[in-house]
């Protein structure tokens, strides 16, 4: 049904021959083309009808795949909020970062102010280069790990895989694409209740005009989605 509705012919192209087959013309006059397309086109919303075939064929993996995704990033985000490590290295960030760009120290007073730190400057850390580093390329990020890693000198590569289990296989989520789909499944969903209000008589009956000769299909394909 999706190849299908790829190349169905759009409603202009189509429209001459509904009118010729709602007239009862004589199908001879037209070109070989135009009367192997007659019988399409007299049937009721023939493209809508397509359009419902393929949801059928697709919705349920769609769904399924935009679930998990959708799950994936929530338990992702879950464990950045919980994880102590990530705590700890931005609390040496936020100190850096205004000893750095405004001369202050973040004692931990109840009366010290500090600026906070946004996602922006923490994705620059790597660019910002020391000038004698303890090794060549060594920038921001460095030093901030070893300020981590003196804190807590027990910290091992597992325990971040055990806090941020999650994060690798999130981040190659794309949230655009995730975004689009679930548009794109509303949209769907508000076409087959559209078509369900206003225009189910069209799915109940055949292309003859006889109400029983819809109910073996017709019908039941319009209800499933």
């Amino acid at each position: 049904a999706r190849l299908l509705l790829d190349v169905w012919p759009a409603q202009e192209v189509l429209a001459p021959l509904e009118d010729y087959a709602r007239k009862g013309s004589e199908p001879s006059h037209l070109r070989d083309v135009e009367r192997r397309l007659l019988p399409i086109v007299a049937i009721p919303r023939a493209a809508q009808r397509l359009r419902v075939l393929a949801l059928v064929g697709t919705l349920e993996e769609r769904v399924g795949e935009s679930v998990a995704q959708l799950a994936l990033l929530q338990r992702a985000c879950g464990e950045l909020q919980s994880s102590a490590v990530l705590r700890d290295l931005l609390a040496i960030v936020v100190v850096l970062f205004n000893y750095v760009n405004y001369g202050t120290e973040v004692a931990g007073a109840a009366g010290s102010q500090c600026c906070g730190v946004d996602a922006q400057s923490l994705l620059r850390l790597c660019e910002t280069k020391a000038y004698k580093g303890q090794f060549p390329g060594f920038n921001m990020l460095h030093f901030v790990l070893q300020q981590l890693v003196q804190q807590r000198p027990g910290l091992r590569p597992e325990h971040l895989s055990n806090e941020l289990g999650s994060l690798p296989q999130a981040a190659r989520v794309s949230l655009d694409r995730s975004l689009q789909e679930l548009q794109e499944l509303r949209a769907d969903h508000a076409f087959v209740q559209l078509e369900l209000k206003e225009h189910r008589e069209a799915y109940e009956t055949s292309s003859c005009g006889d109400p029983n000769a819809g109910d073996d299909g017709g019908a039941e394909g319009a209800e499933e989605p």
